[in-house]
């Protein structure tokens, strides 16, 4: 029987060097993905990089795609409208994956088709062995074990290319650091009768690199901006499974506001309440326009 194809797309941006480690490590394992599409955001990288990336691309050791506006979702999109594969594998640009990560994926698929089957990403505060705290309300995705997952995390997840494509690919109305299209995205495979399985075998190490990405956007309990908090309340907006909304969204500014952080330093609290006010008022405006996907 022949094995489902998988396709690797890489969402980077500002990354640096830390996105070429990425990409060797994904070269040199043992059973290679279909391709390799990096969706790169970067404005203005090293010559260092640039050159590696023309490199691989003129070699066809990957695809190089430069999009001019940074957005993960949209990015995401991009490699998902490009990929050949039967299933997209969806991974940061700053992780290091275990050698049998495509084998374990492909087995995880070879006798039911998945909408989407989370993989385990190791934190750098994790046990590199596993854990397995998960409960009704909080699922780890350093499990070893589970056999399904409630949701995904996108620095590595793998999504079955025609049932995402169906659905309309991810909604570019989670804008900014994109909080909770996961759960947006896997909200929808669900509803559409499709399942979310889990592969705890499947495992990267999250480097967790401290500039770029998101941190583009400045520590989220430290910025006025709203870009972190604007994807939390379009979700709430959006979702069927939140039904008493207004109190979600007080809940959500009550929680972000009373922080740790906040307590030890409360001069941040009066940025954080503007960023989240600021990200309320994005959301409304992106919800009453209707979600962004891309029509099959």
């Amino acid at each position: 029987m022949q094995r489902p194809s998988v396709s690797i797309v890489i969402p980077s941006y500002n990354r640096g060097k830390v996105l070429i480690d990425t990409i060797d490590y994904l070269l040199e394992l043992a059973i290679e993905a279909s391709e390799i599409i990096v969706v790169d955001q970067t404005q203005n990288p090293s010559i260092e990089v640039k050159r590696a990336l023309d490199d691989w691309h003129a070699s066809q050791d990957i695809q190089w795609v430069v999009l001019s506006q940074p957005s993960v979702v949209a990015a995401m999109n991009v490699g998902l409208q490009r990929a050949t594969g039967d299933y997209v594998l969806f991974l940061d640009d700053d992780i290091k994956p275990i050698s049998g990560l495509i084998e374990h994926y492909q087995s995880a698929t070879d006798s039911k088709e998945y909408g989407i089957v989370a993989g385990r990403v190791i934190q750098p505060w994790n046990n590199p062995e596993g854990d397995a705290d998960n409960t009704s309300e909080h699922f780890s995705f350093n499990a070893l074990n589970a056999s399904s997952a409630p949701y995904f995390i996108g620095a590595n997840v793998l999504v079955n290319r025609r049932i995402a494509t169906q659905l309309g690919g991810f909604d570019e109305n989670f804008v900014g650091t994109a909080h909770d299209y996961e759960r947006e995205f896997s909200d929808r495979v669900l509803s559409a009768g499709f399942d979310i399985g889990y592969c705890g075998p499947a495992a990267v190490y999250h480097l967790k690199e401290q500039s770029g990405g998101i941190r583009t956007y400045g520590h989220f309990l430290k910025t006025m901006k709203p870009h972190h908090a604007v994807g939390a309340y379009y979700y709430i907006l959006r979702s069927k499974r939140v039904k008493k909304k207004p109190l979600e969204i007080l809940r959500r500014l009550r929680q972000r506001v009373v922080t740790r952080t906040h307590l030890k330093q409360p001069w941040w609290i009066p940025l954080t309440l503007i960023g989240d006010l600021l990200g309320i008022a994005w959301a409304c405006k992106l919800y009453l326009n209707g979600p962004k996907l891309n029509q099959a």
